[in-house]
């Protein structure tokens, strides 16, 4: 609301052709910032101030992810040939001004074979539209290990107008063999009726 102390301020930026433009600003945080400026005025004309506050919204999305099996169920582990999917909530942060606009864009999966999301995916799928409520559920981006070991998943968005592009934090999967066999395989337990 250009009240108060100014965090940055510049002065002496020659005006060309009547206008001046100032250098970059870059915000360490999203939040809410505003510019105002002042003309010091010449010879010929006095000071003044903008008569208007530019007001300009500094916006950050949260990318949080969750593993499903193909009942929609969340998974940590699965067995071998388990059929899963990922899906991401995309959601403004906290301190994203209240009044900016929700997150739009794209969202992209990436699955990884090991479980740390190191190096190359080894498959990503296409950009898949961010909806109103932010849920983006990969069903057509879905994988099936065949064999036991660490997996991952991650998902970026990819930011849009409002919004920079965020990569959700890596989402380990263990894939085990799902034989069970019992040991020794002549044991009984005894049943009373």
């Amino acid at each position: 609301d250009c009240s108060g102390t100014p965090a940055s301020t510049q002065s002496n930026v020659p005006l060309v052709n009547g206008s001046a433009e100032s250098s970059d600003f870059t915000p360490a945080t999203e939040g809410t910032y505003s510019y105002k400026a002042h003309y010091d005025g010449d010879n010929s004309y006095p000071q003044a101030d903008d008569d208007a506050c530019e007001v300009i919204y500094i916006a950050k999305a949260n990318a949080v992810t969750e593993i499903h099996d193909s009942g929609h169920n969340p998974v940590l582990t699965v067995g071998v040939g388990t059929t899963v999917h990922d899906q991401v909530t995309i959601t403004k942060t906290a301190l994203t001004p209240s009044n900016a606009p929700a997150p739009g864009g794209t969202v992209t999966f990436n699955w990884f074979t090991n479980g740390t999301c190191a190096s190359t995916p080894a498959a990503s799928s296409g950009a898949l539209p961010v909806p109103a409520n932010g849920v983006v559920d990969a069903t057509t981006f879905t994988q099936t290990p065949n064999s036991a070991g660490a997996y991952a998943f991650n998902a970026t968005y990819n930011g849009d107008a409002s919004y920079p592009a965020v990569t959700s934090a890596c989402e380990p999967l263990t894939v085990v063999n799902a034989k069970i066999s019992l040991t020794p395989a002549t044991d009984t337990n005894e049943v009373n009726d």
